[in-house]
């Protein structure tokens, strides 16, 4: 009888070290994979914003073009 008791407490215990393990590994490969999705969103953010100055340039240039035109057709009447 005791030798069963052994080898199922030896059992145990390597179940234990390998589900520690395991679950540490595990942590890290999800971290890791939070992380690159957090980079990647920055860089869609950083690409966006580029997006949006790009877009506001352009804007400005209508709004003067726009104002010129403006001035021209006052001048006409």
């Amino acid at each position: 009888m005791s030798e069963h008791v052994f080898l199922l407490t030896i059992f145990l215990v390597a179940v234990a070290v390998l589900l520690v393990f395991g679950m540490r590994s595990y942590s890290a490969v999800q971290q890791a994979k939070y992380r690159a999705a957090g980079s990647a969103d920055a860089t869609q953010a950083a690409e966006t914003a580029r997006t949006l100055a790009s877009i506001d340039a352009s804007l400005a240039d209508l709004r003067q073009r726009i104002a010129a035109i403006e001035r021209i057709l006052a001048q006409v009447d």
